[in-house]
Parts: structure tokens; C-alpha cells; sequence
């Protein structure tokens, strides 16, 4: 199941009864701005207690309320498209990011 929004396509899938949004790509995570928020499963996830790591979700707490909202996830994907000129090494597993992808 595939749905276009602002030119780009989503793909979903249904678990559980819930139909979510798949994250397969980079373009996907770049595209979130355009992702009607009544299509994000959660708009806020808690810090801790998940399998995330930790540090991230830190980080992603910009107003240290224990809380990671959509709007906070919107300002990563811009820092992301703001600084990274391969955008995609952060679809890639590990902890670390090549200098080259700044």
C-alpha cells in the first residue's frame, strides 16, 4: 500500500491492526515535513524504556522533558539536511559518522 503525498511516495504497512508509515530511505526521513501528522503513529515517544539508543534520544530532546514530539524529529531532519551533504549515512548502522559526509 503506497500513498502520495507532496511528491513523495509512501509505502505502509499494517501491524496490529495499525496502518503506519514504513521508514525504508533517506528520502522517506527527509520527507517527514510532508507526512500529515494524522499518518505519524505516535507525535511523542518517552526517552527512555525504548530500543533506541539512549544518547539519541538525549539528543533529540531538545526541551528535556523526557519526551521526543514530531516537532523535535521535524528540527533533527532539518540539521540533518542542513549539515550533511550524504544525508543517507544515517540509514547506516553505527555510532559514528565519516567526516566526508559533512
Amino acid at each position: 500500500m503506497a500513498k502520495k503525498n507532496a511528491e513523495h511516495q509512501w509505502s505502509f504497512i499494517q501491524t496490529g491492526g495499525l496502518v503506519q508509515v514504513k521508514i525504508k530511505s533517506i528520502e522517506d526521513v527527509l520527507n517527514l515535513k510532508n507526512l500529515d501528522p494524522k499518518l505519524w503513529v505516535a507525535l511523542a515517544c518517552p526517552t527512555t524504556g525504548v530500543d533506541f539508543p539512549q544518547e539519541t534520544m538525549t539528543l533529540l530532546d531538545t526541551d528535556k522533558n523526557g519526551r521526543v514530539r514530531q516537532p523535535e524529529i521535524l528540527h533533527a531532519v532539518d540539521y540533518i539536511k542542513k549539515y550533511l551533504s550524504r544525508p543517507e549515512v544515517i540509514m547506516t548502522p553505527g555510532d559514528t559518522i565519516p567526516i566526508d559526509a559533512f
